[in-house]
């Protein structure tokens, strides 16, 4: 039973982390690699993608998680094991140096104790003595895992994610306000800013959809979810952002609201490249989204916007 508890939540946490990125590595049952090189952007950053999955963790299915942030994969699994737990560390490359020179080699992710053992014997027991150790040296010990264990003691490693690039199920951006408001114009601006972020994911990875999903929770924590349903998929901004104003149209605010969160769901993967000089008037906006999606992804986000916002 247990072991189909943990089935469950290992696939929720999964689907959780396929919102900040596609692209997704299921490790082990509670342990996932992401690599958000081509989304951290949407978040202005790593350390508040980090902070987003922890929350979305934790509100969704009531678990803390450690995160670790790094170059590489080595590096992010390091700041993890080292922010346990219910912890938060990002290794940049700068700090490589300060805290691998006395950290010892078993730390690293790949060193198992009979490694160790023969590194120790060597004279080399800590991080940083591996990173300076001579590459002749550990070639000669080890063959040619002495140069990746070289490597490793400089805080680099060239693996990948080996991601199965699975098909995600919804696109969404939710957003805890540092106040809780009301006022029906704040309201819409920050919709308008989610329904961007959703609408330029969608577009980055070719998806469309045709439901759209508006939730709303108050200071007190009470939480609510209202959808429509589109008569074509989209994944232009203004047609989400005019979706979702309609839901709230829809709906009476009863006190301020604490979080606001928007999300595109129903997907199918948009067929055919579109150019600037197509004839029909939504292939135009289309590919207007995408050249300001580009604009965006190149000078930070939010350098294009409605103004609006």
């Amino acid at each position: 039973a247990n072991n189909r508890k943990y089935s469950q939540i290992c696939t929720k946490l999964s689907e959780s982390c396929l919102r900040f990125t596609p692209d997704l590595e299921i490790y082990s049952i509670d342990e996932v690699f992401l690599d958000i090189t081509g989304s951290h952007h949407l978040l202005n950053g790593p350390e508040k993608v980090a902070w987003a999955i922890k929350d979305t963790v934790i509100e969704e299915l009531g678990l803390t998680c450690t995160i670790g942030i790094g170059s590489n994969i080595l590096l992010a699994k390091l700041a993890s094991d080292l922010a346990k737990p219910d912890g938060l560390r990002w290794i940049k490359d700068a700090m490589i140096a300060g805290v691998f020179e006395e950290l010892p080699v078993k730390k690293l992710w790949g060193i198992g104790a009979h490694t160790e053992e023969k590194l120790q014997a060597m004279g080399i027991k800590t991080c940083g003595a591996l990173g300076r150790a001579p590459l002749s040296l550990l070639r000669k010990k080890f063959g040619t895992i002495g140069e990746r264990l070289k490597e490793m003691g400089c805080g680099r490693m060239e693996r990948p994610i080996v991601s199965e690039s699975p098909e995600p199920k919804s696109i969404g951006h939710s957003i805890t306000l540092p106040n809780d408001i009301l006022e029906r114009e704040e309201i819409n601006s920050c919709l308008l800013r989610l329904s961007e972020k959703v609408g330029h994911r969608a577009r980055r990875y070719d998806h469309k959809g045709r439901k759209i999903t508006l939730t709303i929770r108050y200071a007190d924590f009470n939480t609510f979810t209202k959808q429509c349903t589109l008569s074509a998929s989209t994944n232009d901004t203004r047609d989400i952002y005019r979706s979702i104003i309609s839901i709230l149209d829809k709906i009476h605010l009863k006190k301020p609201v604490r979080l606001l969160g928007v999300s595109l769901s129903d997907l199918a993967k948009e067929q055919g490249q579109l150019s600037l000089f197509d004839q029909s008037a939504r292939e135009k906006k289309s590919a207007l989204a995408k050249a300001v999606d580009s604009v965006n992804e190149k000078f930070g986000e939010h350098t294009i916007m409605p103004a609006s916002t």
